[in-house]
């Protein structure tokens, strides 16, 4: 089965990308249909807000809060060379279009407060001792 949702390394960490669920508000922000939108990528006609906003939407798409999503814009994409920034919007509309295998979650970060948590939970558990048999 396929999905629309993928992983992929932006800046700092891998973080999953799923368009599909934001296209009407994509569509909205650029006042462009979603056609016109991949088309207009794809050709390499495209304007650089383009590129931000299908990135910004996918994060956002994927379960990123929009002001987490709007930083890792600001961070890891204004400013930074445009062929890795297009290539990742070009993947993006592809599994919107196609469908796309599904892939396993990208790992949380370590500063993720619930992994901390399950992390310092488990290690103040008691382990039990093994002994050997006589």
């Amino acid at each position: 089965m396929t999905t629309t949702r993928i992983h992929r390394f932006l800046g700092d960490n891998e973080y999953s990308f799923d368009l599909a669920p934001q296209v009407v508000p994509l569509e909205k922000r650029l006042d462009l249909g979603i056609g016109e939108i991949s088309q207009r990528v794809v050709s390499g006609r495209f304007h650089h807000r383009d590129l931000i906003e299908i990135i910004r939407f996918a994060l956002i798409g994927a379960g990123t809060s929009p002001e987490a999503a709007k930083n890792l814009i600001e961070i890891f994409v204004d400013g930074a060379p445009l062929k890795p920034v297009h290539t990742l919007a070009v993947e993006i509309l592809s599994a919107a279009w196609d469908g796309a295998e599904p892939e396993p979650e990208p790992a949380r970060a370590i500063d993720d407060p619930e992994l901390l948590r399950d992390f310092y939970r488990d290690s103040a558990e008691p382990k039990a001792e093994a002994h050997e048999p006589a």
